[in-house]
């Protein structure tokens, strides 16, 4: 179908290793660059793990086969954070892959649409 809101466009995706299945919403090139600046302290230093809380938070809508202690947890925003923090080497860079790539796709095709 297509959506004349690609910015609420929902992505599929399953962690291979995992199981887990997620949805997600796009990353728009101006979401990551705020998202990149929350996570930059004063000083400039980036903080790579507070960034992927920070989009595990906004891009995750929810998701199956998340737990802890070996029960399943709710997609909450605490629990989302805890996510990305936590696995930001492990799962975050295929799920940050998906909504980029989705988001500079939505952008490109905005554009287009704009000078069309």
């Amino acid at each position: 179908m297509l959506l004349i809101h690609p910015k609420n466009e929902k992505i599929p995706f399953t962690h291979e290793e995992s199981g887990a299945a997620f949805v997600l919403r796009p990353l728009l090139p101006a979401d990551r660059a705020r998202l990149m600046r929350e996570s930059t302290d004063e000083g400039g230093r980036f903080d790579f793990v507070k960034y992927n809380g920070l989009v595990a938070d906004f891009a995750i809508l929810s998701w199956e086969g998340v737990g802890d202690n070996g029960q399943a947890i709710a997609c909450t925003k605490e629990n989302k954070l805890a996510f990305g923090e936590n696995l930001a080497e492990i799962v975050m860079p295929d799920l940050l892959k998906r909504v980029q790539e989705k988001g500079e796709f939505i952008e490109l095709e905005i554009g287009a649409a704009k000078n069309a």
